[in-house]
């Protein structure tokens, strides 16, 4: 499933109301795009005007853009902007993580069904928590009873209290690959991974001196502006903050003083998973976070490597 993932930045619209931060992150989608990222992501809390310019040029540029927002602000979007952020791409209903499952499913039918009537691609983003993964097959029917192109399975940050365990990974990843087996028009794209082919998936990416877009195929903007590889709780592994610097300025100085240890840390990665006989499933980027921290107990000087430290 994700062997059809684009290189992507997935970013979250800036959390507090400053200017600056809004042009930073701009300046910072169109930086992405021109080192070779092909997919945009933008995630926000609540409809916001200033996401027609921040999104404007990379639709321009015809880079496939998506645009995350919760049921009730898809709603108001659609009703609010004339814009040319109604020509994103996809536009992404983001379920909440939590609540209950019949309301959350009402709202964000509604939700799609206001993009069906605009004509207007369309997808659910999940984020999968214990509480999802439970649900993720209504979910998964919601998304193809309404005709959507995609569904987005995000796994939380590690140590939050509200993971799900081993097993229930190991059957979201079931309940994802039967749903794009059922309905051939919905794309999955899901962070789990099956245990046996994770050497051969990551192959090509375990080098210093591949594009920066096969090293780092998912980059993460935070609403601080906080820049991070694949997702965040990665120690050692920042590329800085937004304010310290720009993109294009982050991503080379990430690569002189991290590409290295980031390839180590994938091989590192793919020993350890493929010592364990556990389940089939992995969850990538949660399995990099803690062997990171174990590196990182290892060889404590690495944090002070970082290249957001030395700028």
């Amino acid at each position: 499933m994700n062997r059809w993932r684009l290189p992507t930045l997935v970013a979250t619209a800036p959390t507090l109301d400053d200017p600056e931060a809004w042009t930073r992150l701009r300046a910072a989608l169109i930086d992405a795009v021109d080192v070779g990222y092909r997919a945009i992501r933008v995630h926000a809390q609540h409809y916001d005007p200033r996401l027609d310019a921040l999104l404007e040029p990379v639709i321009r540029r015809g880079v496939h853009t998506q645009l995350a927002l919760g049921p009730g602000a898809i709603i108001q979007a659609l009703d609010a902007w004339p814009g040319t952020v109604l020509d994103a791409t996809m536009w992404l209903v983001e379920l909440p993580d939590d609540g209950q499952t019949d309301l959350v499913l009402a709202d964000a039918s509604a939700a799609l069904e206001q993009l069906v009537q605009r004509g207007l691609r369309r997808g659910l983003s999940v984020s999968l928590t214990k509480t999802r993964a439970r649900d993720l097959e209504a979910m998964a029917t919601l998304a193809a009873q309404q005709l959507c192109s995609l569904l987005v399975i995000c796994c939380g940050v590690s140590g939050s209290h509200d993971l799900p365990d081993e097993l229930e990974r190991s059957m979201a990843y079931v309940t994802a690959r039967r749903a794009g087996r059922e309905s051939s028009a919905l794309r999955i794209e899901i962070d789990l991974h099956e245990r046996e082919g994770l050497a051969r998936w990551f192959a090509t990416s375990l080098s210093s001196s591949v594009p920066l877009t096969c090293m780092l195929p998912t980059l993460v903007i935070s609403g601080t502006g906080q820049v991070e590889p694949l997702r965040a709780g990665i120690v050692g592994f920042s590329l800085g903050t937004l304010q310290q610097a720009t993109l294009i300025q982050l991503l080379a100085r990430w690569r002189t003083a991290c590409a290295a240890r980031w390839v180590a840390l994938g091989r590192a990665t793919i020993t350890r998973v493929g010592r364990v006989d556990s389940w089939p499933v992995v969850d990538w980027p949660a399995e990099l976070a803690a062997c990171a921290t174990s590196m990182l107990r290892a060889h404590p000087t690495h944090a002070a490597e970082a290249p957001h430290r030395a700028l």
